[in-house]
């Protein structure tokens, strides 16, 4: 199921490169199949492509924190904090980077 979501994601990014939500879409799937450096790769395109992306800093820094680099997992979770303050999910993985650091 997630492999076939990652060719229809490719598919729409041959359409348009320059879709940060594609590649944040594709990024949580990397996510999930635990293939955090795509995940990273994805992530940071589409900050590049969109600076207020915050499900990519989000997911930038889940990929980081689970490859055990705590100080850049906080640093883009602060970024994502700053950008979505009352989002949960952030809230929830910065605590859990504190409690590594």
């Amino acid at each position: 199921m997630y492999k076939e979501s990652i060719k229809w994601y490719n598919k729409a990014l041959t359409k348009n490169a320059k879709d940060s939500e594609t590649y944040v879409n594709r990024g949580t799937v990397f996510m999930v199949l635990k293939e955090y450096k795509k995940a990273a790769k994805d992530s940071r395109k589409a900050i590049k492509l969109n600076k207020k992306e915050c499900l990519a800093f989000y997911n930038l820094s889940g990929s980081f924190f689970l490859r055990g680099k705590d100080k850049k997992a906080m640093k883009y979770c602060e970024t994502a904090l700053k950008l979505c303050p009352k989002n949960k999910d952030i809230q929830i993985l910065i605590n859990r980077i504190k409690a590594e650091i």
